[in-house]
């Protein structure tokens, strides 16, 4: 019996890097979903929780906090491992309070290390889940 690919909902407006960073993730065994905005994510979310939501703070439709204020307010996502990527430096401690496991800054993360993030998201937050059950 196989086991799945650790899955990543990666939402991100910019087409570049969504496909860019998706492609790699998905290179290295991950399932990699893409929105390209709040309102497609949470189409993609309700169709299937992903491991982790890769995000960046800037969305179409929603502020980066907005959302998650909004996602956590659903007991499918309230414990949902978040890592955001973003090219803003001054992310405040209000990421932190939402939830969000770590923030990357995109001109200091190479692929590499957010494929590192995504994977130490899914492996906590599977470790979680076998504690629960």
């Amino acid at each position: 019996m196989s086991v799945a690919p650790p899955s990543v909902l990666y939402v991100e407006d910019d087409p570049v890097c969504r496909d860019t960073v998706a492609a790699f993730l998905g290179m290295h065994e991950l399932s990699v979903r893409t929105a390209v905005d709040a309102y497609l994510a949470l189409v993609a979310l309700s169709a299937a929780t992903p491991d982790v939501l890769l995000m960046g703070l800037a969305m179409p439709g929603f502020t980066g906090p907005d959302f998650l204020r909004l996602i956590r307010t659903d007991p499918r996502w309230r414990e949902l491992p978040v890592i955001v990527l973003t090219a803003r430096s001054e992310t405040g401690s209000v990421l932190v309070d939402l939830g969000v496991r770590e923030v990357l800054l995109k001109s200091a993360t190479s692929q590499r290390q957010i494929l590192e993030a995504c994977l130490r998201a899914c492996h906590r937050g599977s470790v979680a889940s076998s504690r629960a059950a």
